[in-house]
């Protein structure tokens, strides 16, 4: 799939916005087949800066994307987005954001993902202390 719209048909992100890019292996395995890009990831409110795909969790038409530089909730506080996967396509289903989002928690900074169960950390989360952590 060649640069150009975002997901689901939308204007694609501000230029300079991350992006995850899918790939998936040619079916025929002779030389040179190797693989092609299937999708690219954009968050639709994504900006430069928020490291979106800093990490991923990929399981069976679904995919958790963390981006721990968001900073919707103070500096660095982060975000997650869920993309799903329908007859071939990719869209946006949801922004994972804590209920206490702070400034420098980097929430997304690691995700993990199970059926219809996400996980998320934030690695310098403060509820239990200074950079204490949580998921």
């Amino acid at each position: 799939m060649p640069p150009g719209p975002g997901l689901g048909g939308r204007a694609g992100p501000r230029p300079g916005a991350p992006a995850r890019h899918l790939h998936r292996r040619r079916r025929r395995h002779r030389p040179g087949a190797g693989w092609l890009e299937q999708a690219r990831l954009t968050a639709a409110d994504g900006a430069a800066g928020d490291e979106l795909g800093r990490s991923v969790a990929l399981g069976a038409g679904t995919a958790v994307v963390g981006a721990p530089f968001v900073d919707w909730a103070g500096f660095d506080a982060g975000a997650a987005w869920v993309f799903v996967r329908a007859g071939g396509a990719w869209t946006e289903q949801a922004r994972l954001v804590p209920d206490d989002a702070a400034e420098d928690d980097e929430f997304g900074i690691a995700v993990a993902q199970d059926g219809d169960t996400a996980l998320v950390g934030a690695w310098l989360d403060d509820d239990a202390g200074e950079r204490s952590g949580s998921a």
